[in-house]
């Protein structure tokens, strides 16, 4: 989960600070809440359609979002990059209804992603009330807070950020952020060949999903920046003051930056620790499950459902007629009503 919503996560709070119900003031916009208030309803039905009914379709989902979302993307960086040049653009309706609409589409794609999170708890676990599923779900919560705390810390730098520079890494991170979109689209339309086959574009297409951790390493290296900035500039503010209480104010103003800018750094090493030990820990190589039994009648072999709807992979062989070739297939339960079945034969 929490490689899927860093990234977001500091896109939010960015846009937060952009979206603000006055630039003079810190309180957000109601447009934000609702946008992903709505977003977050829709990803949560359909993660539940998806889960527990089998109805919906998660790759024509994201094609359908990000079909929206790439040019909405597009249209966004054009205005920021036109606002160096007309900087009352920021403050004008089109900012407002393009950055509202870009967030409602970019959290409407991520957040069934999420959502599916938490029926998988229970896979492979003796039941939903086992210490197993406990943990899954501590490392959920605790994760979704350090994104929470995240996104709000980007919104507390970004109001103390120099705003040409902040703009120029903002578009940094929506560039890299466009490319992984617009291959997350390309490829399964290449799949589905609606998209011609191309030896290159496949190319391209394996170099972009097997380096994806490359990118998301890419946006945290910008995006560190900003609250790295905050703090070094925190130590030169020697604005004017006419009395004691005017420059209190000041050494206020610049601990609050250091605290703020403190706290994003030890989330930034969390979220690396996070995306590399706590990622090769989890991804560690598991023992394979024993080989089981099926009923063989004739041609058919039989397999009672109840055997596999634990959630665990399954393994059972067959042994052809001439009794030399051992033909394996798996089987796992993927949601209420839908199971997994291939052949245990794959080197990719």
């Amino acid at each position: 989960m929490f490689e899927v919503l860093t990234v977001p996560a500091i896109i939010f709070g960015i846009i937060a600070f952009y979206n603000r119900e006055s630039k003079s003031s810190e309180k957000i916009g109601k447009e934000i809440y609702i946008a992903f208030a709505i977003s977050f309803v829709i990803g949560t039905v359909f993660a539940y359609l998806r889960s527990f009914t089998g109805l919906v379709n998660k790759a024509w989902y994201s094609i359908t979002v990000l079909s929206f979302e790439l040019p909405v993307m597009v249209l966004f960086i054009l205005i920021l990059i036109i606002s160096f040049k007309k900087k009352n653009l920021i403050n004008s309706k089109l900012f407002l209804v393009v950055s509202t609409l870009f967030l409602f589409l970019l959290n409407s794609y991520i957040s069934p992603t999420v959502m599916m999170f938490l029926p998988d708890f229970p896979k492979g676990e003796v039941g939903v009330f086992s210490t197993a599923v406990l943990f899954k779900l501590l490392g959920f919560l605790i994760g979704l807070i350090l994104l929470i705390v995240l996104m709000c810390g980007f919104y507390a730098v970004c109001i103390r950020h120099k705003e040409k520079s902040l703009k120029v890494k903002f578009i940094l991170i929506l560039l890299i952020l466009l490319v992984t979109h617009a291959f997350g689209l390309i490829q399964p339309l290449f799949i589905r060949r609606i998209i011609p086959f191309s030896s290159t574009l496949f190319k391209i297409i394996m170099f972009v999903v097997n380096n994806s951790y490359m990118f998301i390493y890419l946006t945290l290296i910008v995006a560190i920046t900003i609250p790295i900035s905050v703090w070094y500039h925190s130590y030169y503010m020697n604005q004017p003051y006419s009395n004691p209480a005017e420059h209190r104010k000041i050494r206020a103003e610049a601990r609050r930056r250091k605290r703020w800018s403190s706290v994003m750094i030890v989330i930034f090493l969390l979220s690396v620790v996070n995306l590399t030990a706590v990622k090769a820990y989890d991804e560690r190589e598991i023992e394979l499950s024993e080989v089981e039994e099926a009923s063989i009648e004739g041609t058919d072999i039989f397999i009672p459902l109840e055997m596999v709807d634990d959630g665990n992979l399954h393994r059972f062989h067959h042994m052809a007629e001439d009794g030399k070739v051992e033909v394996r297939f798996i089987v796992i339960k993927k949601s209420a009503n839908s199971y997994g079945i291939g052949l245990d034969a794959c080197e990719i």
